[in-house]
């Protein structure tokens, strides 16, 4: 069994020079160890870990009530404070309900939800990016949904208007001014 090991071992460093996976997950020496073995022995190890990751992410996400609400209201903001932000996620309870007990009380409480799931957020697609107000000085946040940012990436750039009637009449009066 040990010889097996090792054996098993000697072919997966041999094969990491040759792997390359498209993005880094978290811990991604691990991951490319992991890929490397699922060359060597026709596994699918790497796809679980991915696959537990954003279970893990998602069961993460889902525990706090206030980015859970983030999430179903596929809440998006730009250069939004996180005062605003809380605002806003307050407002999209009606008047006979009220937000749950753990909701932050203030923007300070947003800013440290939004760093501390920030990474599990973007690992499901969200767009999280921090910024600073330097005219009020202020933290901002730019969020965006995966549908809005999958829609942003692959929206093919709009074709250029083709020349009306007149641009080519006035092309030609120009080209024969010359």
């Amino acid at each position: 069994v040990f010889g097996a090991l090792l054996d098993l071992a000697a072919e997966v460093h041999g094969m990491l020079p040759s792997v390359r996976l498209d993005e880094s997950p978290r811990m991604a020496d691990f991951a490319r160890v992991l890929a490397a073995v699922d060359k060597v022995l026709d596994t699918e190890g790497f796809a679980r870990y991915l696959d537990r990751q954003d279970r893990l992410a998602e069961d993460s996400l889902s525990a706090d009530d206030f980015i859970a609400r983030l999430r179903e209201k596929d809440y998006d903001a730009e250069n939004r404070t996180s005062a605003e932000i809380l605002a806003d996620l307050t407002a999209t309870y009606g008047k006979d309900e009220k937000p749950p007990r753990d909701w932050p009380k203030g923007g300070r409480a947003v800013t440290t939800l939004l760093r501390r799931h920030g990474p599990a957020l973007r690992s499901l697609g969200w767009a999280v990016d921090e910024g600073t107000d330097k005219k009020r000085k202020v933290t901002t946040w730019t969020l965006t949904h995966p549908s809005a940012e999958q829609r942003r990436n692959s929206d093919p750039p709009d074709p250029p208007n083709p020349p009306t009637g007149s641009d080519l009449h006035k092309q030609g009066t120009e080209s024969a001014g010359q």
